[in-house]
């Protein structure tokens, strides 16, 4: 029974290694199809190329996180009059008022220009011209891009100090209802916001695991106020529900369940905190990009062309009709035994839905690839309907390059 059991193993095993020689099976995937109102209009040509790489154009990782150290606030000319209250934690602050539209208006701003003037504990109030250093001049500011909306940005002189600043406007009748923006880069403030995403790149159902923490050098401080929105690229925003930990972080958890085509457009979640900190009132928002796309085709399996080693067949189960491009990149080992990538083959088509037998082949005159170890990997399929990628696969899988020749 031991014998046979030990052949029965031998046999599996040989078996297994046979098959995986010629195909690789992907982890099981579901496509999910969706409504595509241009894909038609898609280039229906098939096209295939390939180009050499260099190792450290691979190395790019994707940011999915922000630091911030910013806030901004929206006030009245009335509110000005009165004075409106500034938090920073660290002398030196940088300070832009822009003019906004009237409320339910889309037309241009004001061109409204009121005095600007600074109060703090330690200086009285001071106008503008002697509290900061202007960033830019009227005239510069003219011929920039901010020149439609920007009134003044400044840094606020050392000498002021930090904490709470009360920025007042010159009293002017028959303007109260002039709209600004005011944004506070506190940029030598030792605590940060940071706001990241689990991941850069999501597909339908995916879990999205936002973390927002409030930092410096030392410590993660808790929070007075916090909100969180995921905002979709039209600009539709849903509330997140955070959770607080015992290291002060806040978490929210949820899944991507849109099935609107977006066409390449991003996805972010922004948050708005404050906080309290060693006396020191501190107001930071920010944000955070990620890609979202629905996986409209999924490749099942790839196995090698008996014609030669470096050409493959994929066969990729499609769900919406679009032009896809199936990517990936040839790789070799270095003394080191460090994966270093040698090429990238790309090709295009357009695919109906159903299963489709997609043949590519990488430079089997490339020179690098005469001896040493090699493998596929950072497999990607990306479907030109939604300008995303909607399938990976970041394992490498060998390449038996003397197999043809031996079979000969």
């Amino acid at each position: 029974m031991k014998i046979n059991r030990v052949i029965l193993l031998i046999t599996s095993i040989a078996l297994l290694c046979l098959v995986s020689s010629h195909a690789m099976v992907l982890p099981s995937q579901t496509p999910h199809s969706y409504i595509c109102e241009n894909c038609e209009y898609l280039s229906h040509d098939t096209l295939s190329t390939h180009w050499p790489i260099a190792p450290n154009q691979l190395d790019q990782k994707t940011l999915h996180q922000q630091i911030s150290k910013k806030y901004s606030a929206t006030t009245t000319f009335k509110e000005l009059k009165k004075g409106f209250a500034l938090y920073t934690q660290a002398p030196g602050a940088v300070i832009r008022i822009s003019t906004l539209p009237p409320k339910g208006s889309v037309k241009s701003v004001s061109q409204f220009k009121p005095d600007f003037y600074i109060k703090t504990p330690n200086s009285g109030l001071l106008p503008l011209q002697e509290a900061a250093h202007l960033i830019a001049t009227d005239e510069a500011l003219s011929e920039s891009f901010f020149s439609q909306n920007t009134q003044k940005i400044f840094q606020l002189k050392s000498e002021l100090g930090s904490g709470k600043i009360i920025l007042l406007a010159k009293p002017i009748s028959g303007h109260e209802n002039e709209r600004f923006n005011i944004y506070i880069f506190d940029k030598f403030a030792p605590t940060d916001l940071v706001i990241k995403t689990n991941k850069a790149n999501y597909l339908y159902e995916d879990e999205l695991i936002t973390t927002i923490t409030l930092s410096d050098n030392t410590s993660q401080y808790p929070l007075d106020t916090i909100e969180a929105a995921l905002v979709s690229p039209n600009g539709e925003k849903t509330p997140l529900v955070l959770e607080k930990h015992e290291d002060n972080s806040y978490t929210a958890k949820t899944i991507l369940l849109s099935e609107t085509n977006h066409v390449g457009g991003n996805w972010y979640v922004e948050t708005d905190v404050a906080a309290t900190v060693n006396g020191y009132v501190i107001k930071r928002q920010a944000n955070t990009a990620f890609s979202f796309a629905l996986p409209s085709a999924v490749i099942k399996e790839i196995k090698s062309s008996a014609s030669s080693p470096l050409t493959f067949i994929a066969t990729v189960n499609v769900a919406t009709a679009s032009r896809y491009a199936l990517q990936g990149v040839l790789f070799t080992d270095n003394l080191e035994t460090k994966k270093i990538p040698l090429e990238i083959i790309q090709t295009s088509s357009w695919l109906t839905p159903g299963n489709h037998e997609i043949l590519f082949s990488l430079a089997s005159k490339n020179p690098n690839t005469t001896s040493g170890k090699f493998y596929l990997g950072a497999l990607e399929l990306i479907d030109y309907g939604q300008l995303k990628p909607v399938f990976t696969y970041n394992r490498f899988i060998p390449i038996d390059m003397h197999s043809q020749q031996n079979a000969n």
